[in-house]
């Protein structure tokens, strides 16, 4: 799992001889890492259940995996057309959504300074004037760039999700290995 290459170590799990209770519980755990890792989740929940006793030897391993399966089943992804929907509205209000508060705030502010320096430049010269069409053009490929970068901002936000999980699932795997082998 750590190399990212699941098949290999789906191989290994499934054709190790555990000898010992440790060692089948072991196999278990792995199996059940597995599972996580491609979002198997049901499969991870019946193995987690079938493993729910208080004898179990790896008990606090089990507890990470079922607080992985959980954290697993609650995400709620966030949505590519809301955020570009937000930032359309309210510059910068689909970075916050994402999570992303100080590019949200900055955006905010950043457009706002442009849209203001664009109104004053067509007030005062006019549509016609190369200035208040130089100014108007900047806040649009910015503004659009806000649209397009909250956009962007949910694929970054939901891959965080998925290594931030990934690697607590290959930690939670590895000490009880760790422990063993050492």
């Amino acid at each position: 799992l750590y190399l990212n290459d699941i098949g290999k170590a789906e191989y290994f799990v499934s054709n190790a001889r555990p000898a010992s209770r440790a060692e089948k519980e072991l196999a278990s755990i792995f199996t059940t890492g597995i599972a996580l890792t491609e979002r198997d989740i049901s499969f991870a929940n019946a193995l987690i259940q079938e493993n729910d006793r208080q004898d179990q030897i790896y008990l606090p391993q089990w507890e990470r995996m079922r607080v992985h399966s959980d954290r697993l089943l609650n995400y709620k992804p966030k949505s590519y057309a809301l955020a570009g929907l937000l930032s359309s509205v309210v510059p910068g209000a689909g970075k916050i959504y994402t999570g992303q508060k100080g590019a949200g705030v900055s955006s905010f502010l950043s457009l706002g300074a442009m849209a203001a320096i664009s109104i004053e430049n067509i007030v005062k010269t006019g549509w016609k004037s190369w200035n208040s069409i130089l100014a108007a053009g900047t806040f649009g490929v910015f503004y659009f760039g806000n649209i397009y970068g909250s956009v962007v901002g949910v694929k970054v936000y939901r891959e965080r999700f998925n290594n931030e999980v990934d690697r607590a699932i290959l930690l939670d795997i590895n000490i009880p290995l760790r422990n063993i082998y050492r």
